[in-house]
């Protein structure tokens, strides 16, 4: 990624308290010669920390949908902070504590985000269509799509929504890779720890945090075709 890129990627980040990758996807141009709308849809990591400003700032946006990603057990325990004039859509993605009999498919070989992004593409297909479709409603729009890190889980939703709308490869690419440079050292730690409390093997869930360019452009092509 170039200094330019990094300055453009991070123009995009919208500041609001309780979050640390929220960002429009607007103004991205498509291979047809238009551009993604700003203002219309939004991606973010978990929303439980957003205080009232944040919350004042979010309903500056007007949302009327929230996508959320997480399974169950995360919305729970941390839920959104949001209008309640905002519609909100549970789509897990990862559903491990509701449909455990789906993981071990995946989790023969030592984790990693390769295998993960496989999964989603080759077994959550039914749910990647289903957000497409909350966000294609009518008066859907604007509407924020999040997960807990605003990395993986949205990070292949996005990036099938820019290639559905024609955005080009190496910008979907762009797009998924400035995670990296907004989720802080702390964040990181965080979930690390988290992992480790669950029984994960540090060094394994090292690769887990990476955000390479080659799993999302792998990812959105295997669903293209």
């Amino acid at each position: 990624m170039t200094a330019s890129n990094d300055t453009d990627m991070l123009s995009r980040r919208l500041r609001v308290n309780g979050t640390l990758n929220l960002r429009d996807i607007g103004g991205y141009r498509t291979l047809d010669g238009r551009a993604t709308a700003w203002r219309r849809v939004f991606r973010s990591d978990a929303l439980h920390k957003v205080d009232d400003e944040g919350r004042d700032v979010l309903a500056s946006y007007e949302l009327r949908t929230a996508v959320d990603l997480r399974d169950h057990d995360e919305r729970t325990s941390e839920p959104d902070r949001l209008s309640d004039d905002v519609r909100l859509v549970s789509i897990p993605l990862f559903a491990y504590s509701e449909q455990p009999h789906i993981v071990p498919h995946y989790r023969r070989d030592p984790l990693s985000l390769d295998n993960l992004y496989h999964y989603v593409v080759a077994d959550r297909g039914a749910e990647l269509a289903a957000v497409l479709r909350e966000l294609a409603r009518p008066e859907a729009l604007p509407a924020i799509v999040h997960c807990t890190a605003g990395k993986d889980r949205t990070g292949i939703v996005i990036a099938l929504l820019l290639s559905v709308l024609g955005v080009p490869d190496e910008v979907i690419a762009l797009d998924f890779v400035a995670t990296s440079l907004f989720l802080t050292e702390e964040f990181y730690a965080t979930l690390t720890q988290r992992a480790v409390d669950a029984g994960q093997d540090p060094a394994e869930y090292a690769e887990m945090l990476q955000c390479r360019p080659n799993l999302i452009l792998n990812a959105s092509s295997n669903v293209a075709r």
